[in-house]
């Protein structure tokens, strides 16, 4: 606890210390052309440039009166739509998780240039992740023999005897390790936090 503490003390004086700094930051300058020098608007910017660009940045505030002009053709204008299919929300864990998995592999020495496979098929290794760590992880899926429950969720044939087996020896070659390592980083996360 004292040092979920003490990050935290460090974190408000650095909080306080960007805060002083801002204090310091000269305002950004704020121009309000008349409507006779927002006439013409990129002219106006060209007028001011000198003057802004020693902050960086500026503030123009247009005259009430100003109207920008609609300047798209909506009869020849098209942009592409993406269709985004609903079975591909869950890709981005997916992408995460296979990612983090070669580089621990690598670092171990193990460089998986394709999937395991299992009768012939690739095995997927985030869903025999999921499905193990759904059921509490590598331990308690031993303690309690339901390897052949991981079996059937990743649809492997039941004429297969040795399937339970066969996806805990699959497991304890490919992932076992990387999900004590995934449980001690939770661990070191949820210790930090207030």
């Amino acid at each position: 606890i004292s040092d979920a503490w003490e990050v935290m003390a460090m974190k408000m004086t650095r909080y306080k210390e960007r805060a002083e700094r801002l204090k310091q930051l000269p305002e950004a300058p704020v121009y309000r052309p008349t409507a006779i020098e927002f006439h013409d608007p990129l002219e106006y910017i060209r007028k001011i440039r000198g003057e802004a660009e020693q902050y960086g940045i500026c503030r123009i505030v247009p005259p009430a009166s100003w109207k920008p002009p609609f300047v798209l053709n909506t009869d020849t204008f098209k942009f592409p739509t993406r269709v985004q299919r609903v079975h591909e929300l869950q890709e981005r864990g997916r992408l995460d998780f296979i990612d983090g998995l070669l580089r621990f592999l690598e670092k171990r020495g193990t460089v998986l240039k394709h999937a395991p496979e299992y009768m012939g098929r690739p095995v997927d290794l985030w869903r025999l992740f999921r499905e193990v760590t759904r059921r509490g992880g590598y331990t308690e899926v031993c303690a309690q023999t339901k390897w052949t429950s991981v079996a059937d969720a990743l649809h492997v044939p039941e004429y297969h005897s040795t399937r339970g087996l066969d996806m805990k020896s699959l497991y304890e070659q490919y992932l076992q390790a990387f999900e004590m390592i995934e449980n001690a980083k939770k661990k070191k996360d949820e210790n930090i936090k207030p």
